[in-house]
């Protein structure tokens, strides 16, 4: 199989097209598997569809270093963003909301702080 992304997950999520309810071992070789674009079936090869050859160099193709893109850095002023570099404190009750929503116990909340 090759997998691809999916387009539109409610028809074409090819784990959930399949129906597998009352097939058991003996049975399995009855369940219909559908041709869909997320999981394409490999084709086997003929004189009709030959194997494909890859490249004999592979220098058209960029390096991860060559690809990205570069965005010149912006001075101080022009940024949305500022830094504070104190500390902050909680109070108590966002220290429990906090140690609630992590789900973590009680030695781990005392860690915490």
């Amino acid at each position: 199989m090759i997998w691809c992304e999916q387009k539109n997950h409610t028809i074409d999520c090819y784990f959930c097209s399949v129906d597998l309810k009352g097939f058991n071992t003996k049975s399995k070789k009855k369940i219909a598997y559908p041709n869909l674009d997320s999981g394409i079936r490999l084709a086997s090869h003929s004189s009709e569809i030959p194997v494909p050859h890859p490249p004999p160099n592979l220098d058209y193709i960029l390096s991860d270093a060559e690809d990205t893109k570069t965005f010149a850095p912006q001075n101080e002023s022009s940024s949305d963003f500022s830094v504070d570099e104190g500390s902050q404190l909680f109070s108590q009750i966002e220290h429990n909301d906090l140690v609630r929503d992590l789900g973590f116990s009680k030695d781990a909340a005392e860690l915490l702080g």
